[in-house]
């Protein structure tokens, strides 16, 4: 699912309409109007934005479309639970295959690289 359904989803699931969203989130209504007409894809701001007014969103379902849209019971933040001193906490893993790669350019944009699926 890309980003822009998963965006019209969402305002189902919250009963928004596309200026109340832009409004609680705190952009102009032109560029939530953009980001649904898929002319513009959201910024790195604008993930923030709607994140923080929103908590109870899944950061890993609206950016990749992975799991729920709405965070499980009694989850926080990605590193909310503790980790031993002497590992890595999980985004910093490297002991298994790369499911996908979040590249951030300077203008604030996103685009996420999957590798191929070669029937593996």
């Amino acid at each position: 699912m890309i980003m822009v359904s998963r965006f019209k989803l969402l305002l189902q699931h919250l009963g928004l309409s596309a200026a109340e969203f832009a409004s609680r989130i705190g952009v102009q209504r032109s560029g939530m109007s953009h980001i649904l007409s898929g002319r513009n894809k959201p910024s790195i701001d604008f993930l923030e934005k709607t994140l923080a007014a929103f908590p109870e969103l899944d950061a890993n379902w609206l950016i990749s479309g992975k799991g729920s849209w709405k965070k499980e019971p009694g989850a926080g933040p990605v590193a909310a639970k503790p980790t031993p001193e002497n590992s890595d906490p999980p985004a910093c893993r490297e002991d298994g295959p790369v499911d996908h790669i979040i590249v951030v350019y300077k203008n604030d944009t996103f685009r996420i690289l999957r590798p191929e699926q070669n029937g593996h």
